[in-house]
């Protein structure tokens, strides 16, 4: 199940299914969600870095249902997933 709003997007997770490999705390109420920026993805790191927020891996290029994008993944202080992207043109 996903909600989405624009361009952005959180996909609830459900309690009676088993968690995606990328869920740290399947419990009721937790959700991933992914946000666009027109910024460069490297920037966003480099932010990200300055505030001390750690990342999950290095930036992932890679298509969804719009095209081409470059992500960035780190956690939310209750540990749900954010996905940070940037469409490549």
């Amino acid at each position: 199940m996903a909600l989405l709003f624009g361009t952005q997007k959180i996909n609830l997770q459900q309690q009676d299914r088993e968690p995606d490999a990328h869920v740290m705390k399947p419990t009721p109420g937790s959700a991933d969600f992914c946000l666009t920026t027109n910024a460069p993805i490297g920037g966003v790191i480099a932010h990200l870095r300055e505030l001390d927020i750690p990342m999950i891996d290095r930036p992932v290029a890679r298509t969804d249902a719009v095209g081409a994008i470059e992500s960035n993944y780190s956690r939310d202080p209750d540990l749900n997933l954010v996905q940070i992207v940037n469409y490549l043109e």
